[in-house]
């Protein structure tokens, strides 16, 4: 009798981490699908949902990484990337994207100092 527990508790592990394999692989694809329309509110939910069961994914790190960019929300981008280029420094995508975040919040700051520059000189 406890073998037989024993083996049904083994099989649904097994049944559990095959579940959870599909899970992430939905639901990356489906961040994939979105990430080609466009639709960045919701590659940024998607692949938040992938990296809460495996936070080392590359793919839903970029993904949301560049959707974050393209949101304007370039720290959590640059923070996303760097997590990405971690396993992978070669990626050149990765480092591309990296790069243009870095790039578009020193203008951004840039750009917000000017405007703070002008709001407190005399005319």
């Amino acid at each position: 009798r406890v073998t037989k527990m024993l083996q049904t508790k083994t099989e649904t592990s097994e049944v559990e981490a095959e579940a959870q394999r599909l899970r992430v692989s939905c639901l990356n694809n489906l961040a994939a699908c979105h990430f080609q329309w466009g639709h960045h509110t919701q590659v940024i939910q998607l692949s938040s949902a992938v990296l809460d069961i495996n936070t080392h994914m590359v793919k839903a790190l970029y993904r949301r990484g560049v959707s974050r960019l393209a949101l304007g929300d370039y720290d959590k981008c640059e923070a996303d990337l760097v997590t990405a280029a971690k396993p992978e420094p070669g990626n050149r995508a990765v480092q591309e994207k990296l790069g243009l975040a870095r790039e578009r919040r020193r203008t951004e700051k840039k750009n917000l100092a000017a405007k703070m520059q002008m709001m407190f000189t005399k005319s």
